[in-house]
């Protein structure tokens, strides 16, 4: 080792002492549950084991190291429980969190730096794996969170994790003395991410256009992928009509810069058990891009202004709450056609919810709210609805044929600007139920078209009655 190396062994071995100390008078090594979604089974589900309660997650013999040198370096281990008769997804998750003693944020070993390894997967650059969401509300500063793995255990079944981190060997000298590094492991429970382990594909899997940023194809031989954020140094902007058509698992969490998913991008992408997260940069996603999805958790950006027809129309989200963004604007017909999940929230920028877009959603036990954005709701919109209440707010010009045949909830309100209701829109309201028009009579029957049986059973009170 010539002098610079033996230089940083030096300032680091000093180092790795202080954060052995620290570590243990701090208990850096405590294990947390974060629960993403609802799950009827809860944390006494998991029981988690751990190698040391007082041995910190750190970079032991912090000098920079090749491959074969960190061979011999002592692994962490922890060893994950399911204590029920379900099975449960998992995901583990490593913390760089910041310690009260080091305030500066630049005297942190950036993640670049640090090569992880876990269980018997090649080792790979702490910073290139795939960033988790920061946990909020902790005591302590987390600087970032990498996934390290994931996986889902089966009744009483139990898994061991193990990783060892280290420096890797191209760490330069300078600007990298007098660093420090603290960690703390993550259990996240629940269905918000996916199960499986995939990896980010070669660059030669991808028919790509850098003049435009747009994938045009994907060679479906690689496997199923992680997408990166860019090819050949370009960010990846568009995904054209068919690009991953019957690619069976896709992650498009990292793709930061995407704005157009284009019809039929993702058709039959089955992802079945996964999770599918939309980045917050796309802007449309076109008619039965997702056509397929049947995966168990669905998360749109907070950009998407287009939903496209049939977009996500076999994706059920059962015991999943759904949130359509306020940057949405259009909501194509039977986009949710199969949606029923515990609860639905609609954007405030929405004007037009297509045909049958949620008709298979129940909301049992839930109340919609309708806002005052959107000015239609076409035929069998929300058939299937018989959740507790229901709001119509001022804005709603047209309500289409069955709109919402299947209510039978609290009383509702027609708001004043209603211009059009179709044939049997609430045709299960029966008698107990009130109908209440913010308009007089002679009003709604100059001014709105009204449908058959366009209110069932319930009894209709207008202003002036």
């Amino acid at each position: 080792m010539n002098n610079k190396n033996t230089k940083i062994k030096i300032i680091l071995l000093i180092l790795v002492v202080f954060i052995i100390i620290g570590a243990t008078s701090f208990a850096l090594w405590q294990q947390t549950r974060k629960q993403t979604t609802k799950n009827a089974m809860g944390l006494a589900c998991l029981e988690v084991t751990k190698e040391s309660e007082t041995d910190g997650i750190t970079i032991k013999e912090a000098w920079p190291k090749t491959d074969l040198e960190a061979s011999s370096l002592d692994s962490y281990s922890i060893t994950v429980k399911n204590r029920c008769n379900n099975s449960i997804n998992y995901l583990v998750a490593l913390e760089k969190i910041k310690d009260s003693s080091v305030p500066n944020n630049d005297d942190y070993l950036n993640s670049n730096y640090i090569r992880v390894k876990v269980d018997n997967k090649a080792s790979a650059i702490l910073g290139s794996l795939e960033t988790i969401d920061n946990a909020t509300g902790e005591s302590y500063t987390i600087l970032e969170t990498r996934r390290l793995s994931a996986n889902t255990l089966g009744p009483n079944e139990s898994r061991t994790i193990t990783f060892k981190l280290w420096m890797d060997a191209d760490t330069p000298a300078e600007g990298n003395a007098y660093k420090h590094f603290y960690g703390k492991i993550r259990i996240i429970l629940g269905q918000g991410f996916n199960a499986q382990e995939y990896a980010i594909p070669d660059e030669s899997c991808f028919t790509f256009d850098s003049a435009t940023g747009t994938i045009n194809n994907y060679n479906n031989t690689c496997g199923p992928a992680i997408l990166p954020k860019s090819i050949g140094g370009v960010d990846i902007k568009t995904i054209a009509s068919q690009a991953f058509y019957y690619t069976s698992v896709i992650d498009l969490k990292n793709v930061t810069g995407l704005e157009t998913i284009d019809s039929y991008a993702f058709f039959n992408h089955y992802g079945t058990n996964t999770t599918l997260i939309i980045p917050d940069s796309v802007k449309t996603i076109g008619d039965n891009a997702f056509n397929h999805f049947e995966g168990n958790y669905l998360h749109l950006g907070n950009g998407v202004e287009t939903i496209g027809t049939s977009c996500f129309s076999r994706y059920t989200g059962t015991n999943q709450a759904l949130i359509i963004p306020n940057s949405t604007v259009t909501i194509g017909g039977a986009s949710f056609g199969q949606f029923n999940g515990v609860d639905l929230t609609i954007g405030n920028s929405v004007t037009t919810i297509g045909n049958s877009a949620f008709a298979s959603y129940t909301g049992l036990g839930d109340n919609l709210v309708i806002p005052q954005s959107v000015t239609s709701i076409g035929t069998y919109g929300f058939n299937a609805y018989k959740g507790d209440s229901l709001t119509l707010n001022e804005g709603l010009e047209s309500i289409d044929d069955y709109g919402f045949y299947n209510y039978n909830g609290n009383n509702i309100t027609i708001p004043s600007t209603i211009k059009s209701i179709g044939n049997s829109v609430f045709y299960k309201m029966d008698s107990t139920k009130t109908i209440n028009v913010n308009m007089t009579e002679a009003d709604f029957s100059a001014n709105v078209t009204t449908g058959t049986t366009w209110n069932g059973n319930a009894t209709i009170h207008y202003l002036d009655s």
